[in-house]
């Protein structure tokens, strides 16, 4: 079963805010239901048989419960909660106490390849959890068969042995991954722009790559293949823009999201980098948590189209 046929409920009382994760389900052919304005949580049949319920961590059920626990506490459902950027912290204390499987910023934006990497995660775990199960009751059904006397000790204890190396190789796949680093290529000879950055990348953990021109970015882009670039609009040699055309026009650093930097953008500037096609425009000062957000979003939008 793919998670293409799981069940997906969205819970949420926010019509205007969860609409693009209902076009995006519909263009990807996912099996999804909406409930909107939903009062009385324990009257739901649908969730009987909902596999992953994506949640608005704001509501609450008619005891003033948090509408997600209760989801964890009742049904089999994983959890990944819809919420704010101001319940982030929130919501990530809920996934260390188990609550959620994860969670996703809706208001102002959310980033689809985000959600659709989280579902793909969520379905491979319970693949492994559901092959652990089986093999768990393979090694019972071996030992009580040993017990009766009726194989050959020494083979089922072989047997036995062997299914609990792979036991054990497969829980290791269930606990969470240390996620990959995101490598952030950033060209600019700007000393504002670059303390702003640094400042905001370094606390980060990201990896960074450091280049003062246009052809250096479009030089190491080739040789590094970064997750994300960063260039100023103004570097020296070829300009921003003359880079981001060259990145875009050569096979093996087309793919490469670009964002563009300027500490004084024009109205032309940016339909220019509108028109360049790249991830968007960024002016200093940068606010470290979201611009970590935008660039983890990214990440995971290459990860789930890698996938």
């Amino acid at each position: 079963m793919s998670v293409y046929d799981e069940e997906i409920l969205i819970i949420s009382d926010r019509a205007g805010d969860i609409s693009p994760i209902q076009k995006f389900f519909e263009v990807k052919k996912y099996n999804f239901q909406v409930m909107l304005d939903v009062k009385e949580i324990s009257r739901l049949p649908e969730l009987e048989t909902t596999s992953v319920c994506l949640l608005d961590l704001s509501m609450k059920t008619s005891s003033r419960e948090p509408m997600h626990r209760w989801v964890y506490t009742h049904t089999e459902a994983e959890i990944i909660g819809l919420c704010e950027r101001m319940l982030a912290d929130y919501a990530k204390k809920e996934i260390k106490q188990g609550y959620l499987n994860d969670y996703l910023i809706i208001n102002p934006q959310y980033d689809i390849g985000r959600l659709e990497f989280m579902l793909r995660r969520i379905e491979e775990t319970k693949q492994i959890r559901l092959a652990v199960a089986a093999l768990e009751k393979r090694v019972k059904h071996v030992e009580e068969t040993l017990s009766t006397g009726e194989r050959n000790p020494d083979q089922i204890l072989m047997e036995v042995d062997v299914m609990r190396e792979h036991i054990r190789m497969l829980s290791d796949h269930t606990q969470p991954i240390k996620p990959r680093t995101p490598r952030v290529l950033i060209a600019t000879d700007n000393a504002v722009i670059k303390k702003h950055l640094l400042n905001t990348l370094q606390s980060g953990g990201y990896l960074i790559t450091e280049v003062p021109t246009g052809e250096d970015a479009v030089n190491k882009a080739r040789s590094e293949q970064p997750n994300l670039i960063l260039l100023d609009v103004n570097t020296r040699g070829l300009n921003g823009f003359e880079a981001v055309s060259m990145l875009k026009k050569d096979r093996d650093t087309a793919k490469i999201p670009v964002m563009i930097l300027s500490d004084a953008p024009t109205e032309e500037m940016v339909l220019k980098a509108k028109h360049a096609r790249v991830e968007g425009f960024l002016t200093p000062p940068f606010h470290p948590a979201m611009l970590s957000e935008r660039i983890q979003n990214i990440f995971f939008q290459q990860m789930s189209g890698a996938a």
